[in-house]
């Protein structure tokens, strides 16, 4: 095997930029860009969630969210990610950054 020094550079350089993208990539989001989502809304004819985002939301949070984005009627309501969860558990029983304001606007 024999490597050309400038290639094996290039080479490493786009895979630890692709290593370090994804990362940074949840749910399709970028955490770079935007702060977590913990908080989603669903009801008056619309959703932030969908069905599709069942290991996100829940079972019962994806359903209510597509019931509501169908057209359905739906009380308006918000679900709390699955991911409050698992921060909430990993980092001794604290919830996340940013969640209680996520909370207090979807009651707003």
């Amino acid at each position: 095997y024999f490597a050309h020094p400038h290639t094996e550079t290039v080479t490493s350089a786009i895979a630890r930029r692709r290593v370090a993208a994804a990362f940074t990539r949840v749910a399709g989001r970028s955490l770079a860009m935007a702060p977590a989502k913990w908080v989603y809304n669903f009801g008056a004819g619309g959703a932030d969630g969908r069905s599709e985002m069942k290991n996100l939301l829940g079972g019962k949070g994806a359903n209510l969210a597509e019931m509501a984005f169908i057209g359905l009627p739906v009380p308006p309501g918000f679900t709390v990610t699955t991911e409050v969860c698992t921060h909430f558990y990993e980092n001794g029983q604290s919830y996340p950054e940013g969640l209680r304001e996520q909370v207090r606007e979807a009651l707003a």
